[in-house]
């Protein structure tokens, strides 16, 4: 149990249930919950009995707390009716009208054994607890010892040496020191003098009232005159009395006052570290106030939702554009990772060829189409499959009709290129699909920024369903763009055609040297390699003199040697899909990544705040026709698009506007945050007047002068 004694002039007592743990996992919950007990408490009489309400409560957790606000206790076997026999959650009690401000944490005794055998885990879990509370540095350790007991079993000088600094900071309790065996005083009384268990802060003696004196409810002041009495009168404790310094000892006031000297002195250590630990706490929640939104005023609401439509407009385009946060061009780089993956799966379906069938030597193979001549690495799995020179030639023999010999049909070519065009489409809109996913989630992001403190009201996700009709419809229009691209590229519907005749011609001659090349080493690989290197340079040494011939390569000087007749058909076809290919596939990957860019990104740019609008407009006229009372999104699109609706404004619609009403989660977190920052002031303000009041008072400095004060707790464990 917490019991927080603050001063004031009227007394009143609350009583409330705080709920940190988790009594099934024994996790801490992420949020600590706190509810009142029952009304505030002006008659101190009734203390006792709602405590014993609210601990009933807390030991049964399954049961809504208002249940045991008038609870009876008529069992005999009342702990046997509880659903726990421990629990780490609290009660507290707010005690005001005392004359002083200290917070007391009363901890569960320790045991050592227990009745059932199911309940062995709770001496640790009690252990867990106690000793949670006093490794706290800040804290003093008030260990409450009833003299009917043997010190020598106390384990509460074990517990403190495990703890820093435990035994400096635990205060020994004597208690029931009326009760202590005739010929039994003296070991209590070495106690008292040090010389069993010394503590550096020492020993209290105190009486407690017994049950007699309980059962007639003597008040405050009638039990300290029979304790002061007690200790008068005692002639076993004359030793005590006799003892100027344990005098000061005996009785509950000098342990009240001991306690105020020992807060006063912590709070003068603590000073310094408790500025800074306030100032830190003051700067975070100033800044998570002024994070939290603003307050919608119901005037300002239609200017509020008119200013978050231009804001999601705003956003979007400089999403696109790559300007603004640094976020935006990661969002582009990401973008063109999509287009670039697209155009490398393109490439990698590039021509193929086996020029060299099976000799009497073995299988020889040579392709082409190395990656050099395309950019980007290959996609693994992406290849059509590899043709052979015998494959050519069967397909330029089924084309063939009228042509005259060494005259190669125009449609063998056509044929030859379209087995290397069959997957583009797959790849284009696999680049679509991919595409719209992420901008989808980039303006979800702008979206819960904008939108999000108006979720409660269904604003976020009307604005969220309006961008994915606007993103599906765009899409829709990209692939029939797409489709249309790949139409055009497909030779099986027109031949190939392209006006870039300079590359289209250049990398024709240039394949087509380097096929010619291959096919001449091959022929000559019975040569003596290193004489024939010799001889190719000599022979291009001698053409570099004659003009026109300089700079001359190696394939291009073999490539002179005349092809296999053979192959004479095949070879120009080979190169020409290849060069082809090149032209062709790379207008196709950069049309297609322009027709999204075009179609998808910006037409949604474009688009997104208009269609908003729309249907802001279209749930205006239909709430004043008296269609619709409110704005769920379930709603949307029902029974047609956004911008299907009328042309009323919805600035003066109740049922539009009410979207923008204050979340009353950020409502109640605003309320919190301002209630933490008003605590915070205070706490500063007193400390400020304690600080001063302890510089000229005690004549001592404390670090803290021109703060203003600072926040913190000094905590007595009562044990």
């Amino acid at each position: 149990m917490e019991v927080m004694l603050i001063a004031s002039d009227r007394w009143s007592c609350t009583v409330r249930i705080r709920r940190e743990y988790d009594d099934d996992k024994g996790d801490k919950h992420d949020q600590v919950k706190e509810e009142t007990f029952g009304k505030v408490l002006a008659n101190p009489e009734d203390v006792e009995l709602a405590i014993r309400r609210a601990q009933k409560a807390v030991l049964n957790p399954g049961k809504p707390a208002k249940d045991f606000l008038t609870y009876n206790f008529d069992s005999k076997e009342e702990a046997a009716s509880n659903e726990l026999q421990f629990s780490r959650n609290l009660v507290v009690l707010e005690v005001r009208g005392m004359p002083y401000n200290l917070t007391l944490i009363d901890l569960p005794g320790i045991i050592n054994s227990t009745e059932n055998e199911d309940d062995t885990h709770l001496i640790q879990l009690i252990r867990k607890v106690v000793k949670s509370y006093i490794s706290k540095p800040h804290t003093i350790i008030v260990a409450a010892i009833s003299c009917k007991n043997d010190i020598d079993n106390q384990t509460v000088f074990a517990l403190a040496n495990e703890v820093k600094e435990g035994k400096q900071r635990t205060l020994g309790v004597l208690t029931k020191v009326d009760q202590i065996e005739e010929g039994c005083h003296d070991g209590w009384l070495g106690v008292m003098q040090g010389e069993k268990f010394p503590l550096e802060l020492g020993y209290y003696m105190v009486r407690n009232s017994t049950k007699v004196e309980l059962d007639e409810h003597i008040g405050a002041e009638e039990a300290t005159w029979r304790e002061k009495t007690f200790f008068e009168e005692s002639t076993a404790l004359q030793p005590l009395r006799d003892n100027k310094n344990l005098s000061q000892r005996l009785g509950v006031p000098s342990l009240i006052k001991m306690l105020s000297d020992i807060l006063v002195q912590k709070v003068k250590q603590q000073l310094p570290d408790m500025k800074q630990s306030v100032d830190e706490q003051l700067k975070k929640t100033r800044t998570e106030l002024a994070e939290l939104p603003p307050v919608v005023q119901e005037k300002e609401r239609a200017d509020v939702l008119q200013q978050a439509l231009r804001s999601l407009d705003r956003d979007a385009k400089l999403l696109l554009n790559a300007q603004g946060c640094l976020s935006s061009k990661h969002f582009v780089q990401r973008w063109h990772a999509i287009y670039e993956g697209m155009a490398r799966r393109v490439f990698s379906t590039r021509p193929r060829f086996i020029l060299l069938d099976a000799d009497a030597s073995g299988m020889v193979e040579a392709s082409y189409g190395d990656s050099k001549d395309f950019d980007g690495d290959d996609e693994e799995g992406s290849f059509p499959a590899k043709l052979t020179l015998g494959q050519v030639k069967d397909i330029v023999a089924k084309e063939r009709s009228y042509e005259l010999p060494k005259f190669t049909p125009y449609t063998a070519l056509q044929s030859v290129i379209q087995h290397f065009q069959g997957m583009w489409n797959e790849h284009a809109f696999q680049c679509l699909d991919k595409s719209a996913e992420l901008l989808k989630t980039e303006l979800n992001i702008i979206i819960v920024k904008h939108f999000g403190r108006f979720r409660d009201s269904h604003l976020e996700s009307i604005v969220r369903l309006c961008m994915e009709d606007v993103v599906d419809q765009q899409y829709s229009e990209a692939r029939k763009q797409i489709t249309l691209l790949i139409e055009m590229e497909s030779t099986e519907r027109q031949p190939p055609f392209t006006l870039n005749r300079h590359y289209f011609e250049e990398s024709h001659c240039r394949i087509l040297e380097r096929m010619k090349a291959e096919m001449c080493k091959y022929q000559m690989r019975g040569v003596d390699q290193q004489v024939l290197r010799q001889d190719v340079a000599n022979a291009l040494a001698a053409l570099a003199r004659i003009p026109g011939f300089q700079g001359m390569t190696q394939d291009q000087l073999l490539a002179l040697k005349p092809c296999n007749p053979d192959v004479g058909e095949e070879l120009p076809i080979m190169a020409a899909t290849m060069a082809y290919f090149k032209v062709s596939s790379k207008r196709y990957v950069d049309y297609v990544a322009l027709s999204i860019t075009r179609l998808l990104y910006v037409r949604v740019a474009e688009s997104i705040e208009g269609h908003v609008d729309r249907y802001l407009k279209r749930l205006s006229a239909e709430a004043a026709a008296g269609k619709r009372e409110s704005a769920n999104p379930l709603l949307l699109m029902k029974d047609g698009q956004a911008d299907a609706g009328a042309s009323r404004q919805w600035q003066d619609s109740e049922v539009v506007l009410s979207l923008v009403a204050d979340d009353p989660k950020i409502a109640k977190q605003r309320g919190s945050l301002q209630a933490k920052l008003e605590s915070l002031q205070a706490t500063r303000s007193v400390l400020s007047r304690f600080a001063y009041l302890i510089r000229e008072h005690w004549g001592v400095s404390t670090g803290a002068e021109g703060f203003g004060g600072t926040g913190g707790s000094v905590f007595l464990e009562v044990w």
